[in-house]
């Protein structure tokens, strides 16, 4: 069971070491404009303390706005993609985007959640990961929302798809 759980995270959250083998498009921190954090995510951090046997501490949902170039590179690099069930949003078939932060230390290195399958949108990505990782980032950018409009709801819905697959799934394995 432990071992289809961890296939069923790879796909989700990307975030074991099968998801590294896939094709994947690296976002570094330079390629991040600004951030907004949506909500918490507690239920990755129940399945990482299940799965990898490590606690990553509080975990968030939270968007980045990637640079035009960022974005339409982070686009051309998957020409194999299908329509999630989340309106409006595209996944890879074969493939992840990675938030890179390794330049900004070891403690960011290969974090739980640091990829996803779900495609930018209107140059904005959704990940889930530690919320050190969002502080990290929130004081090296701008808050998303702050000088431009941001619909967050389509991201809260994709977040809440997530955290109800994920829920589904602990709710299922013996403890």
């Amino acid at each position: 069971m432990k071992g289809f759980l961890a296939l069923i995270l790879a796909t989700l959250f990307g975030w074991s070491h099968a998801a590294s083998a896939q094709n994947e498009f690296v976002v570094e921190e330079s390629a991040i404009e600004c951030i907004r954090v949506i909500g918490p995510a507690p239920e990755l951090r129940e399945m990482s303390r299940r799965v990898a046997k490590r606690d990553p501490g509080p975990m968030v949902g939270f968007v980045v706005k990637l640079s035009e170039r960022a974005n339409r590179r982070a686009l051309d690099a998957f020409g194999d993609v299908t329509d999630s069930p989340y309106d409006g949003f595209q996944q890879s078939r074969g493939g992840v985007v990675r938030l890179d932060l390794s330049a900004a230390g070891d403690e960011f290195r290969d974090t739980t959640g640091g990829t996803t399958p779900t495609l930018p949108r209107d140059r904005f990505v959704l990940f889930t990961m530690s919320e050190s990782v969002a502080k990290y980032i929130e004081s090296q950018r701008s808050r998303c929302g702050s000088r431009l409009r941001f619909d967050t709801a389509p991201f809260e819905q994709l977040l809440r798809g997530n955290r109800e697959t994920l829920r589904g799934m602990l709710d299922q394995e013996r403890r």
